[in-house]
Parts: C-alpha cells; sequence; structure tokens
C-alpha cells in the first residue's frame, strides 16, 4: 500500500487526529498535489508570470461556481452546502445546535448569563411552543444524548426509563429559545413480572404521584441557530474577488504583451524601410 493510500484509509477511518502534524499539512500537501504539477506544466509553455495568471483564473473561476452552488443551492442541491467551517474551528462551529442545561449549570447562574430565565423556572415558562415541531424533537433528543451519560438520575434517559411528560418554552436574553422539558418514569414489570400499582402497559408514563413514577425530572436546551450561510457566503466573496483580481492583471498582462509585440513589429518594420531606402 502507498503512502498516499495509507492517508487515506487513517484518515477516513479517524486514525489521523486533528492535531497530528499530517493533519495540519494535510491541505498545504493536497494544493502541492494538485495545484502544483498544472503550474509547472503552463509555466513551462506560458513562462511563470503568465502560466500563474491563466491557472489563477481558472481556479479561482471553477471554485467560485462552486460556491454559488454552495451559497444558492440547485435542484437537488440544498443551500449552505459547502464549507462548514474556517481553518482551526470546529465542524460544527456555525450549525445550529441544542445546548442542553442542568437548572444549576454555570452558564444560567452566573452574574449577567443570558440563561438566568432558567434558573427562574416556571416563572417566565409558557405553554405556546416558540420553536417548530422537528426542532423540539431534535432538542429533547439531545437533551437524553447529553444527560444520560452522567450519574443517575439522568443515566435512566439512555434506556427509555424516561418520557417527556411537560414541555414549557421560554426566550432567553438573547433571543434563543428554551424548552423545559419534564421527564417522568415510565411503567416497567419487577422481577416477577409484575407491572407496579396503577400501571396498565409497560412503557406508558406511570401515573402522577404513584411510586413507580417517583420525582420527575425537568431539563433544559436552547436552540442555537449558528451562521450556517457564513462560510458559503465568505468563500463565495473570497472567490469571486480573487477571480476578478487574477482577470484584471491577467487583462494588464495581455495588453502589455500586445504592446511589446506591436512595438517590436513596428521597430521591425522600421528597420526593414531603412535598409531599402540605403539600398
Amino acid at each position: 500500500m502507498s503512502t498516499l493510500t495509507s492517508l487515506i484509509v487513517l484518515a477516513t477511518e479517524g486514525g489521523i487526529p486533528a492535531d497530528s502534524p499530517w493533519a495540519k499539512i494535510s491541505v498545504p500537501l493536497g494544493i502541492l498535489l494538485f495545484v502544483g504539477p498544472i503550474f509547472m506544466l503552463l509555466r513551462s509553455n506560458l513562462g511563470t508570470r503568465l502560466g500563474y495568471l491563466v491557472m489563477s483564473v481558472t481556479l479561482w473561476g471553477s471554485i467560485f461556481l462552486f460556491a454559488l452552488f454552495w451559497t444558492f443551492g440547485a435542484p437537488g442541491t440544498p443551500a449552505f452546502t459547502g464549507p462548514q467551517n474556517l481553518p482551526g474551528q470546529e465542524l460544527d462551529e456555525y450549525l445550529p445546535i441544542w445546548v442542553p442545561l442542568a437548572q444549576d449549570a454555570l452558564a444560567v447562574t452566573e452574574d449577567g448569563s443570558p440563561y438566568n430565565v432558567i434558573a427562574g423556572y416556571p416563572d417566565g415558562f409558557q405553554d405556546e411552543p416558540t420553536i417548530e415541531e422537528d426542532l423540539l424533537e431534535d432538542g429533547i433528543a439531545e437533551i437524553g444524548n447529553v444527560f444520560a451519560g452522567l450519574s443517575e438520575p439522568y443515566t435512566s434517559l439512555l434506556t427509555g426509563l424516561e418520557e417527556p411528560v411537560e414541555i414549557q418554552y421560554a426566550t432567553s436574553d438573547n433571543d434563543r429559545p428554551i424548552i423545559a422539558v419534564t421527564f417522568g418514569r415510565t411503567c416497567q414489570m419487577d422481577n416477577d413480572g409484575n407491572l407496579p400499582e396503577g400501571c396498565n402497559e409497560v412503557g406508558e408514563v406511570a401515573p402522577e404521584g404513584s411510586d413507580a413514577r417517583g420525582e420527575d425530572i425537568t431539563l433544559f436546551a436552547f436552540f442555537d441557530a449558528g451562521a450556517p450561510a457564513f462560510p458559503s457566503y465568505l468563500m463565495l466573496g473570497a472567490t469571486a474577488l480573487l477571480f476578478a483580481l487574477h482577470m484584471v492583471l491577467l487583462a494588464r498582462d495581455e495588453s502589455r504583451a500586445n504592446r511589446e509585440k506591436l512595438a517590436e513589429t513596428e521597430e521591425t518594420v522600421e528597420v526593414e524601410e531603412k535598409a531599402t531606402v540605403s539600398a
């Protein structure tokens, strides 16, 4: 297996960590491998300056076309499907995410926190939904994913023993939607195969106040809409600028070359005329 193939396999399988030197040189190495040979070929035929300008115009022009699709989409291609982050940032830096919180989290209790409304729950919350249903489902799922990895009473969320019984809504001081999800324990059979008192079937939420229900858990999450369009618009603007700049430079270089060629032609004609007169 070649070195390049080995690197590709390691990268796709997560074998190269982000802080590895190989990860840091991957982009420069890609540019060297894919752009370098083209530049050398053009340089051998057009010279260094003209070869660079021709390569740059075609390179930035093609990336600009890609950026148009990334930014505005196309039939069968949704918008903002291009780069999702800038160099050195996390992959989900600008993506919309749910951030789960407990009521006593530092992000809630610290002075000046925009999420202080959570500390005063249930005050400041309402039953009227403030977000779309599909986003709500994602938020509930993310709460379960995050808190299920912690100690009890949160671990039961992972096994499906806790189900949402009440959802309330609020808005943070920085205008981010907040949900308060109250989870109640479900009916489960004991070791003898019997259901707790008041339960009719496995999986239903246990009656409130029963021993099977126990104490409900209320957890919170706020929705950060992110800025998924920002990298695409940045790429679109940067490539448009670079494409236009190199187009201007290429046009100026062509004009200069034409002027030099014209001057050389005129000089040749003048020399030939002088030679004819002398003869």
